[in-house]
């Protein structure tokens, strides 16, 4: 199985940036609720009130894409809160993470895109940016939250890049 490289550390699904990291950061929203209606709540809560950051995303020193954005993540695998198909074409074994971004959205706009992402039905969508990577850098000109595999982390700078066949697991 292949893993991702995020700033040093490794993670087997998913890097959120910003928006996924914001939800995460509602945390106690979540353990309080319990795991599922918590984090449909913080999902929630986080869709009326997020703000989205200016990035610049690059790839072997060329921008791909800079502007405000409403969701950077990168995947190693389909699905985001054990719910959300975010990346419905990850494969964690074929060499490749996926980069999603999502242009800014109205309210309106968002709501209607939580649940085509639920299904994993958003992506081609003109507001999906949706592409095989094996390293990108996501920067920001602030401290974004994050969420590496459901942990909470800050940074300006996101440096990821791909193990290929880092791990074997049997199940």
């Amino acid at each position: 199985m292949d893993a991702g490289i995020c700033n040093g550390n490794y993670f087997l699904n998913t890097v959120g940036i910003g928006f996924d990291g914001k939800v995460l950061g509602l945390m106690n929203t979540i353990r309080l609720l319990g795991s599922t209606l918590g984090y449909y709540l913080a999902v929630l809560r986080t869709i009326f009130t997020y703000r989205e950051p200016f990035f610049i995303i690059s790839c072997k020193q060329q921008i791909l894409k800079s502007g405000k954005l409403l969701l950077c993540q990168v995947s190693n695998a389909p699905r985001t809160g054990g719910a959300f198909l975010v990346s419905p074409q990850a494969d964690p074994a074929d060499g490749w993470l996926n980069l999603l971004c999502c242009s800014p959205l109205q309210l309106t706009e968002r709501i209607k895109l939580l649940s085509r992402v639920k299904k994993g039905h958003h992506i081609g969508l003109p507001v999906i940016d949706y592409r095989l990577i094996d390293q990108v850098k996501i920067q920001s000109n602030c401290m974004l939250p994050a969420q590496l595999d459901g942990e909470l982390i800050q940074a300006e700078n996101f440096e990821i890049s791909i193990a290929r066949q880092k791990f074997m697991f049997i199940y």
